[in-house]
């Protein structure tokens, strides 16, 4: 965390699914029946007994946010971190571990077709899940998260919504036409996928503002 942290060093450091394990019924979080919404609305009522969950929550739903925007699958609770400082501050950490983003399994010829073929684009889109940093082997799909989170977390998730509406396409295609280490496909995908992510999201927060 080290790396992180560039302010004030913390005295302590513990990950998410240490302190979510504090709580007897972890073990029904890890091994429930439930699924999509209900999930959700049990991960999040747990969650939120933690006892500064309202010093996190703010970056934890836009970590989740951030997270549909780059096709992150792997958001467990052991990916995330809250950092505890000597003067009683509390927060959650700088987001690390994002390896399982971006198609990060495709072969090039793979990632051709998908940018060549819109259908795919959306199936591959459509199709995407977390875990909400909650869940360690339980998904739900990225779509059905984000209309939780505008639902329950009105105020946190607009603020992430609103970054992402104002998010420089132009300054990061000139950053990633900067790289030297990815191969021509790799190239064309991230400048495609990532505002195609960001409109589809923008797209579904104006959906769910519609039938609300």
């Amino acid at each position: 965390m080290k790396n992180f942290v560039t302010e004030l060093d913390p005295v302590a450091n513990e990950e998410g699914g240490s302190l979510l394990a504090i709580f007897d019924e972890y073990k029904y979080l890890l091994e429930n029946d439930l699924n999509g919404y209900d999930l959700l609305t049990y991960g999040f009522n747990y969650i939120q007994r933690l006892p500064y969950w309202n010093s996190i929550k703010k970056n934890f739903i836009e970590m989740l946010v951030f997270d549909a925007l780059i096709g992150n699958q792997d958001r467990h609770p052991f990916n995330w971190m809250v950092l505890f400082y000597p003067n009683d501050e509390i927060r959650l950490s700088p987001i690390y571990d994002n390896g399982a983003s971006l198609g990060f399994r495709f072969e090039d010829s793979y990632l051709l077709k998908m940018i060549e073929n819109e259908s795919m684009m959306n199936k591959y889109m459509k199709n995407t899940k977390s875990k909400a940093g909650i869940f360690e082997k339980k998904q739900v799909k990225v779509k059905q998260l984000l209309n939780y989170l505008i639902t329950e977390y009105p105020k946190e998730t607009a603020s992430i919504i609103e970054k992402i509406n104002d998010f420089n396409i132009t300054e990061y295609n000139n950053y990633i036409n900067s790289l030297s280490f990815i191969s021509e496909y790799q190239e064309k995908w991230l400048l495609k996928i990532i505002p195609f992510r960001r409109n589809k999201i923008l797209q579904w927060v104006k959906e769910k503002e519609r039938k609300s």
